[in-house]
């Protein structure tokens, strides 16, 4: 399976949402998102049935993430990317 780096589309998140399921809308894929957040992108994507790892080097901001996360799907990660 291929990992793809999810890029944030605040303009039309809609349209981000149509293209990620434009690579097979059968497959479930491996996502992984970077400086997520407390990242809505991620757990929508989780909830589509989407493996997602979301990263960020905020704690606070994971932790918010998770409290979101009320189905825990998102595997949610405290990192420095740099």
């Amino acid at each position: 399976k291929e990992v793809f780096h999810v890029l944030k589309d605040y303009i039309n998140k809609e349209g981000f949402y149509k293209k990620i399921n434009l690579f097979n809308p059968n497959e479930k894929l491996k996502i992984i998102e970077l400086g997520c957040g407390a990242s809505n992108s991620s757990i929508w994507l989780a909830e589509q049935g989407h493996n997602v790892t979301a990263i960020d080097f905020s704690s606070e901001a994971i932790k918010r993430a998770k409290d979101f996360d009320k189905n825990c799907l998102v595997n949610w990660v405290v990192g420095d990317l740099l």
